[in-house]
């Protein structure tokens, strides 16, 4: 409703509670998150996108935007960037991780 009221402003829908189910089924929501994430955290190259961890998604209030079942950071990303191969296993640090486990 705020929205039709007030156009002109710049609303950031996901920051309102429950909303999550609305960014996801229009398009230009998902892209405005997914700008609003590289702009806070200087993303410039799909490459980037794999050093985001979740814990910047929380200082940022999105955190609960991409933890809902499978709607995961990869899967915004390959609706926005569709000629980019993801790797899904490097989202949240969880390769360094594992490899930084395995050379304790």
């Amino acid at each position: 409703m705020l929205e039709k009221v007030f156009p002109e402003y710049g609303w950031q829908i996901w920051k309102f509670p429950r909303r999550t189910a609305r960014i996801w089924s229009d398009p230009n929501a998902l892209n405005a998150v997914l700008s609003r994430i590289e702009s806070e955290l200087r993303i410039s190259t799909p490459k980037d996108w794999y050093r985001v961890t979740r814990e910047q998604l929380q200082s940022l209030s999105l955190a609960r935007v991409f933890s809902s079942g499978q709607r995961g950071l990869a899967v915004a990303l390959k609706a926005r960037y569709p000629g980019v191969e993801w790797d899904e296993s490097l989202f949240y640090g969880r390769a360094g991780r594992v490899t930084a486990q395995k050379e304790k």
